[in-house]
């Protein structure tokens, strides 16, 4: 039960409290245990709705609701030593994906992407700024775009995140 409610992202205190709690009330009057037709199906959604009500009186939850929705309480969870090596390491990854597909560009093309998709300039901008047409440097950005678009199939990542 423990590493179940670990896998759901929970910290370790509130898991041992939640399965203290459903242990207490499993052995208590409350709960006829004859009628319990999966004993290990009941302790598990038992545990994961203790840890969703302590987390909904603690107020440690965060609403993603659309307008269409009325409730959607998602806990939220602590972001663990694990986690956070994990992220370094994808942003990592990343990083160095769009450095090498960015050295694919010529020094204008890297230059007009910047101006376009970095500091968010539209094109009447870009175009003052690199002193060049309207359409050129719709054509610009279009061929590097073409470009990163190519690179990044052939690098084999795009096959691997679809």
């Amino acid at each position: 039960m423990y590493w179940f409610a670990l896998h759901l992202g929970f910290n370790k205190d509130l898991i041992m409290d939640a399965i203290h709690d459903v242990f207490c009330k499993l052995f208590s009057d409350e709960v006829c245990t004859c009628q319990i037709e999966n004993m290990k199906h009941y302790l598990f959604i038992s545990l994961k709705n203790r840890l969703l009500d302590i987390c909904k009186s603690e107020k440690k939850y965060v609403c993603l609701c659309s307008e269409l929705e009325t409730t959607c309480l998602i806990p939220q969870l602590e972001k663990t030593a694990e986690d956070h090596l994990i992220s370094v390491e994808d942003e990592e990854i990343v990083n160095n994906l769009i450095a090498g597909l960015l050295n694919k560009l010529t020094r204008r093309q890297r230059q007009i992407v910047y101006l376009k998709y970095i500091r968010e300039l539209e094109y009447e901008k870009i175009e003052k700024e690199l002193n060049i047409t309207y359409s050129s440097s719709r054509k610009l950005i279009h061929k590097a775009l073409q470009v990163l678009r190519q690179q990044y199939s052939l690098s084999g990542i795009a096959d691997y995140n679809d």
